[in-house]
Formats: C-alpha cells, structure tokens, sequence
C-alpha cells in the first residue's frame, strides 16, 4: 500500500472506532444526557475553528505535511488515551478537546499532500493519481476499525475498547507519517518578502459570489451530515432497540455501499455534471433522513445505509476536489483550511448542539430537522454552480 493510501486508512480507521461509537459510549457508557453528549460532540467544529486554518498556513510556508501530520496523529493518540482512562465526566471532555484540537487539521493536511502529489505528477509529465483513487482508502479505513470492534464488542468487550482501538490507529499514523513525500517547492514562492500570506489568497478566492455561495450549502449540509453522525447510533440503540454490537456493522453497510460513487466520480462528473450530481445528492441526503424520522425499524435502518455513497460523495469527496479546482498551488493547502474552519468547523459545532436539544425531546426530529437543512441548501447549491458544471474537474 503507498504511504499516502495508508495515511487516509489510518485516519479513517480512527473515525471507524469513533463516530459510530461516541454518543453510545458517552450515555450508556458514561452516563451523560443527550444534550451533553451532542454539545461535546459538537467540540469537533470548535476545533476545526482553529487549527486546521493555522497548520495547513505552515505546511504552504514552513513545515511538511508529513511532520505535520506525525505530531498530529501523536497529540490526537494522547487525548482518547486520556479520555478513555482518566477518571470521570471532566476528563472525557479534556481528553475529547485535545483529541479533536490535534485530529481536525489530518484530513485538511491529507487532502493537501495528495493534491500536491498530482501536482508534481503533471509537472514531471506522469499521468496523476485521481484524488479518489487514494480518497477510497479511508474507505477502508473505516470498514477495518469499524469491523475490528464489532468483533470485540461481539466477545464481551465493554464500549470503551472503540476508544482504546483508535489510540492505536493514532499511533500507526504516526509511524507512518515518517513515509510520506514531501513537496517544497511551493514554499520558496511564498517566503518571497513582497509574498502575500497563503490564507489571505485563500480566503480571498473563497469569498468570490459562486464558492460564498457553495461554502454556504455546504455549511447547511454539515448542520445536517452531523447532526446525522451524532445521533444516528442513539437513534438505533434507544428507538429501534438494536443492541450496541450492531452498530458497527450496519453502519460499515453504508460504508461499503460508498466505494462505488467515490470511485465513480469522475465517471459520473463526466457524464451528468457536477451541477446535477450535486442536486441529486442532495436530495438523497433529504429522502435518507425523512425515511429514518418516519419508520423507526430495523428494516429502515439497514436499508437506508443504500443512500450512504451519495451523502459521503457530496460532503467529503466533492469539496475539496472542487476547492483544489479553483486554488492556486501556493495556497492549495491553505483553501483548505479556511474551508475547513468556516464550513467545517461551524457546521460541526453548531449542528451537533442544536440537534442534541431536539434529541432530548425526540430523536426522530433530529433527522427531520437535517432534512429541513438539506432543502435550503439544495436551493443554494441550485443558485450557485455553474449551470453545465466542470465535466473534468474529477479526473
């Protein structure tokens, strides 16, 4: 496997131990309420406030990624180390924040070594590796810690080993980190005296009418997606009555179902547009969260994991290929940090909060609520790209 492949599958790993797991091991394990569970989950987007914006500005100007990435993996490790052994409720929640302060800035950092790597591909004439070509291995990733935990959930292990396991995929991602390339050649241009600062430029090209008004769908689509991700295992354990252990597995169905749109992505730019394959996402995402709000059943919960590819195409795939599209390589790291901080990160923060306030109600409102969300936001979306789209902009 390349070193970057394996990057993204360690980073993925660790979500796979986590986000199926969290709110379950914060309420039934830890014996918090909803509303506290979704406003520590929500400590994801205060995080992605910060630091991704900062550590993607050193890997355009000082640092490499791979240095970054190694003492990110190693800081992340010692937060769900602290989390998972320090005594009560305050040190779940320090644990958390130093976890998250350290784990938001990977993907940011990720998708920057990866589009820097195309870069240097083009410029040495070799054909690039399309970015969901290595994208699809935090696919499997996910479905490798997701399964390893299922596996121990299955055998007694008490809902604390998913934090145990991802403190391990931590580690390895620091020893792996150590392989990846790096790519300098852009931070001479930008240590130029008369340089403009990289997060300027990004920030910038982000405020320009067409990105402002795709970063401002997919901030409502974050509100929605994790709103989704914080309370859909709750949802499973607490309304449809399916024990824990399944969790993993249903979820990991979704997962497996996603290989196919990210791998096909280009295929379907291509053929349909971005516009159109933007709108049908979207409204996949809506059918997926009113299906779930209206059927409380196992049958709803297995089947609706077949709408799983569209959203994690819309919210993950198609944004930074999108952003890598419109940067310049001095900043490609830097628009995505910004993307990450305004979008991201308020989306993530705010969307979890106020879906554990509903939750605390009802959970399935949460899920009415998130397709509310994925309405307006289609109407932006609809408003915002390109009517033909960018056919090549995938390959």
């Amino acid at each position: 496997m390349r070193p970057l492949s394996f990057q993204f599958f360690a980073n993925f790993a660790v979500l796979g131990c986590v986000l199926p797991y969290l709110t379950v091991y914060l309420v039934e394990g830890r014996g918090m309420t909803e509303t506290q569970a979704g406003l520590l989950y929500g400590v994801h987007g205060l995080s992605v406030l910060v630091t991704p914006v900062l550590l993607t500005l050193f890997a355009d100007t000082r640092l490499t990624n791979r240095k970054l990435l190694a003492g990110c993996f190693a800081v992340a490790a010692v937060g769900l180390a602290g989390m998972l052994l320090g005594p009560g409720i305050a040190a779940i929640v320090a644990g958390y924040f130093v976890f998250r302060f350290a784990f938001s800035p990977i993907m940011s950092l990720e998708d920057g070594l990866a589009f820097a790597e195309q870069h240097a591909d083009t410029q040495a004439g070799r054909t690039p590796r399309p970015y969901q070509a290595t994208r699809v291995w935090g696919t499997y990733g996910f479905l490798g810690g997701t399964a390893a935990i299922y596996a121990l959930l299955h055998f007694g292990w008490p809902i604390g080993v998913a934090i145990g396991s991802a403190t391990v995929w931590c580690v390895l991602g620091v020893l792996n980190a150590t392989r990846l390339p790096a790519f300098p050649e852009a931070k001479a241009e930008v240590r130029r005296p008369d340089a403009r600062l990289p997060t300027t430029d990004a920030l910038r090209r982000l405020t320009r009418p067409r990105l402002l008004g795709f970063c401002a769908a997919m901030l409502l689509l974050f509100f929605a997606a994790s709103s989704y991700y914080a309370f859909y295992p709750l949802w499973m354990v607490q309304t449809v009555d399916i024990d824990e252990q399944w969790i993993g597995p249903i979820i990991a169905i979704g997962v497996v179902l996603e290989i196919a749109p990210i791998l096909g992505f280009g295929w379907l730019a291509r053929r349909v547009g971005l516009r159109r394959l933007i709108l049908l996402s979207v409204a996949c995402m809506c059918v997926r969260f009113l299906w779930i709000a209206a059927d409380a059943s196992v049958f709803t919960a297995i089947a609706n994991q077949t709408l799983h590819g569209m959203m994690v195409l819309l919210v993950h795939v198609i944004p930074p290929v999108y952003l890598n599209h419109h940067a310049e390589p001095r900043y490609r790291s830097s628009i995505q940090g910004v993307y990450s901080m305004g979008v991201i990160g308020v989306g993530q923060l705010v969307g979890p909060a106020i879906a554990g306030v509903i939750a605390s109600e009802s959970l399935p409102w949460v899920f009415v609520y998130a397709a509310g969300l994925c309405v307006a936001a289609g109407v932006l979306m609809f408003l915002s790209v390109d009517r033909q789209g960018d056919r090549t902009i995938a390959d």
